[in-house]
């Protein structure tokens, strides 16, 4: 499926929403696994749990990167520019 841009949901049935400040992105030769993580800050030198895994092949992997790179960048038109990393 396409990826959409923009914020609002055409579907009825809206998936449950959970915060990520922490991903992981593993691969092997037929598909992406993308590993969502909400890190606390609470140090310790270990990785937070993940709540949520994507596991994807490389054609839908390639089209999220479009999306979220296109979505960056009217983000950085509208608000003024997104942090660096």
């Amino acid at each position: 499926m396409p990826g959409r841009v923009g914020g609002s949901s055409e579907h009825a049935n809206t998936p449950s929403a959970k915060y990520a400040n922490y991903f992981k992105v593993g691969y092997n030769a037929f598909e992406f696994l993308i590993d969502f993580a909400q890190d606390e800050g609470g140090g310790g030198g270990t990785d937070p749990e993940s709540h949520t895994r994507i596991i994807t092949n490389p054609k839908s992997a390639r089209a999220l990167l479009d999306l979220l790179r296109q979505s960056i960048e009217q983000y950085d038109r509208r608000y003024g520019g997104s942090e660096s990393v």
